[in-house]
């Protein structure tokens, strides 16, 4: 009667070498891709011809023996410290009426390959999911209460790796456990999660996407959507979306206090030049993106181009500014800074190799999520963003107060600016101080010789007669840029 279940997963780690100890008790999934308490029984797999890296186990609830891959097998010793992490121990109880009940679902990550905000974004979609799911608990007439949890102790999540110290659950790193709705930190014990176990109120699942609950969001803002998956709905992050966004993170997502100190530490040193609303975020996203997104692939000239552009028609004095590519992120804070912007970046932990940071095995993946939400809060506190498609992106704007400004580049610029850009910076920040640097210049052109100002195309072949300072490959670009440069241009001819 022994039934031998497939991995599901993509990926799942089928190794020779045996880390559970044969009798030990473990949480498995089941065909409902829902965690289960059993007992390795490899006993029972004498004379059978198993898949390599597979234990035999018994279900207690069911009373029947399956045949898993160890990957899927979580130990149930310490799995309440693990989710929770230590310092729990000693939490009040959630009630001390002997008639009270506390139903716990939780959702575990396995999900390897992607991001930071990818994951939070599939988390959002459980506990958005889960919460107006009616759960049928067969209480007799006893009160109960939910609980949500997320789990994402699985080693397999790319960055656990690289580092050390830290939780065992990410999630703990980075955000408080939802546990109930608005992130209110209910009171809960170890002790609370054994007793659901025991009662039956304890639900693990595994599962995610369609038919159980889709990513929050549905890649919109971090796809284009022009590609061959039918579940991918992408496109634009429109003003219903992000209010949607706004809402969701609100009520689930709280950002644990040591992130914050430290987006406040990176805030007061890297963009204390100027003031918030001034700054306009820039994140750029490409690498790996680039395969999915074609519309990521933008050329360095363009998009310093299409920067001073923003900066000029929404009155931003600097550009924050934010990549995945450091080399790049380094020659456009250069290229920027000599066109008169004010610039600031932080010191991020990023690949050198050309890969997407949480994919370099180099680095310390874990350091560099943290860096990649530290950025995301700061971006969200801006005047306004201009960003590629990227979750981290979708994120900030989630961050962000209603009627956040937020564009993809590509877009047209805003009409009617105020002022040029790069004028009257406040005094420059020394570079090489934690947290990131600001530079800032008193110059007002708008443009960098070498490139079209309009579109950012290379060896433009005219010149502005007015100002002198701003170069065009036609006559067609000088007009399209003129709106934009009309007040550097006059600013130009006074000097």
């Amino acid at each position: 009667g022994l039934q031998v279940l497939t991995a599901n997963v993509v990926g799942v780690h089928l190794s020779m070498a045996k880390q559970l100890s044969d009798g030990c008790e473990v949480l498995a999934p089941d065909s409902d891709h829902v965690l289960h308490r059993g007992r390795i029984a490899d006993f029972a797999a004498e004379g059978l011809n198993l898949p390599v890296g597979y234990r035999v186990l018994h279900l207690a609830a069911s009373d029947r023996g399956v045949a898993l891959p160890e990957g899927r097998l979580v130990p149930w010793e310490g799995y309440a410290v693990r989710l929770l992490g230590n310092g729990w121990e000693h939490k009040g109880r959630w009630s001390t009426e002997q008639d009270a009940g506390l139903s716990i679902s939780v959702w575990r990550c396995e999900i390897w390959t992607e991001g930071l905000f990818s994951l939070l974004f599939w988390a959002l979609g459980w506990l958005v999911s889960e919460s107006a799911r009616d759960v049928a608990v067969n209480t007799g007439g006893v009160p109960f209460a939910r609980r949500l949890l997320i789990d994402w102790t699985d080693r397999r999540i790319l960055f656990h790796g690289g580092g050390a110290g830290g939780c065992e659950n990410l999630w703990n790193d980075f955000f408080e456990q939802p546990l109930s709705e608005g992130g209110v930190v209910a009171q809960m014990a170890l002790a609370d999660i054994e007793d659901a176990e025991k009662s039956g109120f304890l639900s693990v699942a595994v599962r995610f996407g369609r038919p159980w609950f889709h990513k929050f969001g549905e890649f919109r803002g971090a796809d284009e959507g022009a590609n061959q998956f039918t579940d991918m709905k992408g496109g634009r992050l429109d003003a219903e979306n992000a209010e949607e966004g706004r809402a969701a993170f609100r009520r689930w997502i709280r950002v644990r206090q040591p992130v914050l100190e430290r987006a406040t530490q990176v805030r007061e040193i890297a963009l204390a030049a100027l003031p918030l609303s001034q700054w306009l975020a820039v994140h750029i996203r490409q690498t790996d993106k680039l395969e999915q997104c074609q519309a990521n692939r933008i050329s360095r000239a363009a998009l310093a181009a299409q920067i001073r552009a923003f900066c000029t028609a929404l009155s931003c004095r600097g550009a924050w500014v934010c990549s995945d590519d450091p080399s790049l992120k380094q020659a456009l804070l250069k290229e920027l800074e000599a066109s008169g912007l004010c610039v600031a970046h932080h010191d991020s932990l990023l690949s050198a190799n050309g890969l997407p940071s949480h994919k370099d095995e180099a680095l310390d993946r874990r350091r560099n999520a943290e860096d990649v939400l530290v950025e995301a809060l700061l971006m969200a506190q801006c005047g306004a963003l201009l960003s590629t498609w990227s979750n981290v992106s979708v994120a900030a704007v989630y961050f962000s107060p209603p009627g956040y400004r937020h564009y993809l580049f590509g877009d047209d610029t805003p009409a009617s600016p105020q002022h040029a850009i790069g004028s009257a910076c406040a005094t420059a920040m020394p570079a090489g101080m934690a947290g990131g640097a600001t530079s800032c210049s008193s110059a007002v052109s708008t443009s960098v010789p070498g490139f079209c100002s309009a579109c950012g195309a290379s060896e433009p072949q005219l010149r502005c007669s007015g100002c002198t300072s701003a170069f065009y490959c036609r006559k067609g670009c000088q007009r399209t840029a003129w709106p934009e440069h009309k007040v550097a241009c006059n600013a130009g001819r006074a000097r």
